[in-house]
């Protein structure tokens, strides 16, 4: 009988490890795919940015927020589309 109990425990416990984990997962996942969003609109925002201070004759500061917006775009579509363990 007592070794029914702690087997029915320890069987317990597992699925519990695993709800935790899956519930872990599912909220990384969501707060990886929020992340990609933001950059991606930090990133338009930054091109825009740059946008209009290459029309105001500021080439070298148009030229770095553009760079800086191809890096959030390209580290945004890079969340996007890896799973949450490749980005860790």
């Amino acid at each position: 009988m007592l070794h029914d109990a702690r087997d029915e425990v320890t069987r317990k416990a597992g699925d519990y490890a695993s709800e935790a984990t899956q519930v872990i997962s599912d909220k990384a996942e969501e707060a990886q795919r929020d992340i990609g969003s933001s950059l991606a609109a930090l990133g338009g925002a930054l091109r825009a940015a740059s946008d209009h201070l290459a029309s105001n004759d500021e080439r070298n500061a148009s030229k770095f927020a553009l760079d800086a917006a191809s890096g959030l775009e390209r580290l945004s579509s890079s969340l996007k589309q890896k799973p949450f363990s490749q980005v860790l």
